[in-house]
């Protein structure tokens, strides 16, 4: 989901980033990189040794895209580094620093555009992992309106029943999106895969 709310990014009041838009979308839908396909590993549940492994790996891996590259790195840092302060995340950290510092050389641009748009990433996330838990909720984040400027406005979303998912201010080009993501039952999962479609709707927070 994260990928798809990227790809709807931008209007008159919220600027796309200043880079390949394909690059950035590409670097948000495979921000957790490290995950298999099909991985048991529940965030919150998982044991830290396990998340570090996953994480290094994510960092380790390549895109190919060095725009794609910087953006899925730099939201896999921002977790790192939020996580812990001692060895090994500190170690992890520093790994997830060098590898931005190699991808964004390798584009024409600085690293402020990378970081301006990682709080759009961030977003992003946090409304794909809400929604996951399928339940009411309401949170906020914020990011930058306009690519000169450091200025930031708080975007709310509201998840609601039937897959509604109210925002506002509105930061996308399209009026409203209906959509589906796919995930499992999980009982017998992994190894019995029974599809599921969970239907979301995006659209704008009336009161």
């Amino acid at each position: 989901m994260a990928g798809i709310l990227a790809s709807l990014w931008g209007n008159e009041l919220f600027d796309r980033p200043a880079m390949d838009f394909q690059s950035f979308i590409k670097g948000v839908t495979f921000h957790d990189r490290g995950y298999s396909q099909l991985d048991y590993d529940a965030i919150g549940e998982v044991a830290p040794e396990r998340w570090l492994a996953i994480q290094r790996q994510g960092i380790s891996q390549d895109a190919g895209d060095a725009a794609a590259n910087a953006v899925a790195l730099l939201h896999m840092k921002r977790l790192v580094d939020r996580s812990g302060s001692e060895a090994p995340y500190d170690e992890l950290v520093a790994l997830a620093e060098q590898r931005i510092a190699d991808s964004v050389a390798r584009t024409s641009l600085p690293r402020a555009a990378f970081e301006w748009a990682d709080k759009i990433t961030n977003w992003c996330d946090d409304v794909a992992f809400d929604f996951s838990m399928e339940t009411r909720f309401h949170q906020a984040g914020s990011v930058c309106t306009r690519v000169d400027s450091a200025d930031t406005v708080t975007i709310e979303y509201d998840l609601r029943p039937e897959g509604v998912i109210a925002v506002r201010p509105w930061p996308f080009s399209v009026e409203s999106y209906s959509g589906f993501i796919i995930g499992y039952e999980i009982e017998g999962y992994p190894e019995r895969l029974e599809p599921v479609l969970m239907p979301f709707t995006l659209t704008p927070w009336e009161e």
